[in-house]
């Protein structure tokens, strides 16, 4: 089994260029190496409350540009059957 992480493509949709940026929108609660991670797909373990604060961040961004989206932890983690 491996999972597929879509941060990357998120931050693209929503204008965020690094993972410093997203860093400061979850008010440092995330490090920057582990939004890294998750963009290039070497996470091993991911925390709930990291994906609640990811979430949280990338939802308000997308509400204050007007987007008719909410992400969810589908849209952050895809599972792939091998």
């Amino acid at each position: 089994m491996s999972y597929c992480y879509n941060l990357q493509s998120i931050m693209n949709e929503l204008g965020i260029e690094k993972s410093y940026h997203l860093t400061m929108l979850t008010n440092k609660k995330v490090r920057p190496q582990t939004i890294d991670s998750l963009v290039e797909g070497k996470t091993l373990r991911l925390e709930l409350d990291t994906i609640h604060t990811l979430l949280d961040a990338l939802n308000k961004v997308a509400n204050e540009r007007g987007l008719d989206k909410t992400y969810t932890i589908d849209s952050l983690i895809t599972y792939v059957k091998d």
